[in-house]
């Protein structure tokens, strides 16, 4: 899991995305604050379901951006591997990834966080 600290005031432009021939994968987003849990966000993605958007209103109230990602199994879900693709004050990625799949590559799965407003916090 990824996690990172966003001030009060920016909106985020979510976008998840599959690579081609890519097996069933989820992604989770939770945000909380102080306050305790504010909003989560999740969808399996992969298949003929490869790009994914969701808007998420701003925040009142500094929070903490918490995300995830696992890929199917037999028996379940098992974590994704993850690794920053991209860290602009505007914008992160995330890829994840299969780490015990021979052709996996990185960003198998990618979840780009665009930032509306107000950058956020190193």
């Amino acid at each position: 899991m990824h996690s990172l600290d966003l001030p009060g005031g920016p909106s985020i432009r979510l976008t998840a995305a599959a690579r081609p021939n890519v097996g069933v994968h989820r992604w989770d987003l939770r945000i909380t604050s102080a306050s305790g849990p504010t909003v989560a966000f999740g969808s399996q993605i992969g298949g003929l379901d490869r790009v994914q958007h969701v808007d998420i209103p701003a925040q009142s109230m500094a929070c903490r951006v918490e995300i995830s990602a696992s890929h199917a199994t037999v028996d379940g879900w098992l974590d994704d591997q993850w690794v920053v693709v991209e860290d602009t004050p505007n914008r992160l990625k995330i890829g994840f990834c299969n780490a015990r799949s021979t052709t996996a590559q990185e960003d198998d799965v990618s979840v780009s966080l665009a930032f509306n407003g107000a950058k956020r916090s190193d």
